[in-house]
């Protein structure tokens, strides 16, 4: 019998998502097809389920991990079944900063260090990356209402990208 994973209660780890990063705001309509082609291509539950149990990696696709296939592998690997299931229990999707900002995760990786290795109050370190990833954000703002015109009352886009979302993380951090 395997024994679970452990991990912090309420840690709201982040799993990493399964978009593909591709970019389909290509210019060029050729671009845009070969990365739809390479989407639909790759992400099949067929493929996915095939890729996870060739590769050891976990399945990235819920459907994948449902597939007859999969649930045979875990009947015949128990531990690779608890690592699945404690991420889909566990696991939060990554937030829009980490996502949409190239500078994201090294910004929030930072903010972490220097609470963990410089001491320095949770709350001061992550108001400073929240403040660093609005400033960052602004630029792919920007970006969107050039290419799309400006999207005030068409869709929900945040005053500050960051704040709400690293507000909340350090909120649930400085309370452990």
């Amino acid at each position: 019998m395997s024994s679970a994973v452990p991990y912090a209660k309420g840690s709201g780890a982040n799993r990493t998502d399964t978009e593909l990063g591709l970019s389909t705001m290509a210019d060029i309509p050729t671009e845009r097809r070969a990365a739809f082609a390479f989407s639909a291509f790759w992400a099949p539950t067929e493929r996915t389920t095939w890729s996870s149990l060739e590769t050891g990696y976990m399945s990235v696709r819920v459907s994948a991990v449902k597939s007859p296939a999969m649930q045979e592998f875990f009947a015949a690997n128990p531990t690779f079944r608890v690592a699945v299931d404690q991420l889909s229990e566990q696991a939060a999707p990554s937030d829009p900063a980490r996502r949409f900002l190239a500078s994201g995760q090294s910004v929030i990786d930072l903010a972490k260090q220097e609470v963990a290795v410089n001491a320095k109050p949770t709350e001061q370190a992550f108001d400073e990356a929240a403040e660093t990833l609005t400033t960052d954000a602004q630029s792919v703002i920007e970006e969107i209402i050039a290419r799309e015109g400006d999207l005030v009352g068409r869709a929900a886009l945040p005053s500050s990208i960051g704040t709400p979302v690293l507000g909340a993380r350090s909120a649930q951090i400085s309370q452990r």
